[in-house]
């Protein structure tokens, strides 16, 4: 008689609230040669981290669009980006991290570096930061519009709206944790946090520059 599989009892990153590419972020941050020892306060450093990195490249997305009228979109930035012709001593640092040994610590500095964008025209450093991520693959340039998104948002009249509500912190990481769901395809919790928030009388209102809410 074979004896039972015992219950699974597998430790979910995202149970935790990180994603995926935190995790890639994480691993980019310790040389493979070397044991990369896991822990909570690791990942939460890699989530900030990464972040940070993703708020960076919406500041010069948003420079390059204002300042240097890139015309960037989340439609066309990789058609954009990709002709150019880039030259950067951050990107050379970049590949001689990875050609000596695969050093990602070194190749991630020098993504930091660059997000920086001090020196140099926000559209170079994109391009940049384009190159480096076709080998790192953490999709800065796809998060940094959508934190430009959720920054805009922020900062938008729109935002005034819930000043004084005691609730209005709550109730907007609610409205966030929702989003998180859709895009990792947890559509059962995104419409869990939709209802709970819909039988107190929230309505989540979804626009191009990411949701916002309203009392009924």
């Amino acid at each position: 008689m074979q004896t039972p599989l015992p219950e699974n009892k597998g430790y979910s990153l995202k149970d935790k609230g990180y994603e995926p590419l935190d995790y890639r972020f994480f691993l980019l941050g310790g040389h493979y040669r070397k044991p990369l020892v896991y822990s909570a306060n690791g990942m939460d450093s890699a989530k900030q981290g990464r972040a940070a990195l993703n708020s960076r490249i919406a500041k010069l997305i948003q420079k390059a669009n204002d300042e240097e009228k890139a015309g960037l979109t989340k439609e066309n930035y990789a058609e954009i980006l990709g002709k150019m012709k880039v030259e950067s001593e951050n990107l050379v640092r970049f590949k001689e991290g990875l050609e000596n040994d695969l050093a990602t610590p070194i190749a991630l500095s020098a993504l930091q570096k660059e997000s920086n964008g001090k020196g140099r025209k926000a559209l170079d450093a994109l391009a940049a930061i384009f190159e480096m991520d076709k080998v790192i693959s953490l999709d800065v340039i796809k998060y940094g519009f959508e934190a430009l998104a959720q920054q805009t948002s922020a900062n938008s009249p729109a935002a005034d709206d819930h000043a004084g509500d005691p609730e209005a912190e709550e109730i907007t990481a609610l409205v966030l944790a929702r989003t998180e769901a859709k895009k990792a395809k947890d559509f059962a919790k995104a419409d869990q946090i939709r209802n709970d928030l819909a039988a107190r009388g929230i309505t989540i209102i979804d626009t191009p520059t990411g949701p916002t809410w309203k009392r009924n």
